[in-house]
């Protein structure tokens, strides 16, 4: 008696996670602008323009997402939320979205460099006419 609504149970589960569109993570590892002085005694020191947290909490609070649905034509209800969070121990910032079309998470996030690099973010080569996300620098996997 307890095995047949239990086997139902398992096989529509399965039917069903078979019909949900699949979700990708699409995240991407960015590093705040930094610039270095050398000190009296010859070192150099570097220094952080902006800290990772700030860039991270300004991310989450959703502060690009106008912008970026405008420059790309998102209707705003559809827009899928930005998380960041400051890598432990670094100074680098995680920034992670996800997206049911790999493609349309990627221009987001080439978005959020392209309107932002001004004020925070620093990518090796430093290229101020093309700011972009590459497909090495992104990693996809199925959430």
């Amino acid at each position: 008696m307890i095995i047949l609504p239990t086997l139902f149970c398992v096989l529509a589960v399965g039917v069903i996670s078979f019909l949900l569109p699949k979700k990708w993570e699409v995240d991407a590892i960015i590093q705040p602008s930094k610039f270095f002085i050398q000190t009296e005694a010859g070192r150099l020191e570097e220094i952080i323009v902006v800290d990772p947290n700030q860039i991270a909490s300004e991310i989450n609070e959703a502060t690009y997402t106008d912008t970026i649905s405008n420059a790309l034509n998102i209707n705003r209800r559809n827009f899928p939320k930005l998380r960041a969070v400051n890598l432990r121990g670094s100074k680098l910032v995680r920034v992670i979205i996800r997206e049911n079309d790999v493609e349309k998470a990627k221009q987001i996030l080439n978005s959020l460099f392209n309107q932002s690099h001004k004020d925070y973010f620093y990518r090796q080569p430093h290229n101020e006419s093309q700011y972009s996300v590459q497909q090495s620098n992104l990693r996809f996997s199925r959430f």
